[in-house]
């Protein structure tokens, strides 16, 4: 978020020493930007829905959830973030 203050309070992107190496900051800092919104996002509504069993389905929860299983889950909602923002990213 500081990178866009600075880079819209000067007009440009000023990271980077050539045109190639700002672009590509530039494209860099748009995917950590993006992937820390998307991940943010999913890992609330993995809270939620853990939440629900714990609070609803009692019995469920104590079968279901363990460390493995809340491993893969992050796993999961980390890869596929990373896949869909890596794909949007290269679309532009």
């Amino acid at each position: 978020m500081h990178f866009v203050v600075v880079a819209t309070s000067a007009d440009e992107w000023i990271f980077g020493n050539t045109d190639h190496i700002r672009q590509i900051l530039c494209h860099m800092h748009g995917f950590v930007y993006e992937l820390s919104i998307t991940v943010t996002n999913h890992v609330l509504v993995v809270m939620s829905i853990e939440l629900f069993f714990y609070i609803v389905k009692v019995h469920l929860h104590s079968k279901i959830m363990s460390w493995k299983v809340i491993t893969v889950i992050m796993t999961v909602v980390w890869v596929s973030n990373e896949t869909c923002i890596i794909v949007c990213v290269s679309h532009m």
